[in-house]
């Protein structure tokens, strides 16, 4: 048996995994039912690292929100109508 850990992205848990040594064979990334949430989540047994960890943009490529024009909110005054 081949265990591993990795941290739940919805709990921030670091929790344990396991698979059989057969069950790898070359997989990058194993399935994963997550004891924290109850979600499943595919992690790489050799990093411990998510699938959706490795796959996220970095921060500086998002793109910048767009302006509407409009604000609202309080403390926003609006003219009056006539």
């Amino acid at each position: 048996m081949i265990t591993f850990l990795y941290r739940c992205p919805a709990t921030g848990y670091t929790i344990q995994g396991g698979l059989r040594a057969q069950d790898v064979r070359g997989q990058t990334y194993v399935a994963q039912t997550c004891l924290a949430c109850g979600s499943i989540h595919l992690v790489n047994p050799a990093s411990g690292r998510l699938l959706s960890e490795e796959t996220a943009r970095p921060a500086d490529s998002r793109p910048a929100p767009r302006a509407t024009g409009r604000r609202s909110g309080p403390g926003v005054s609006r003219p009056r109508p006539p």
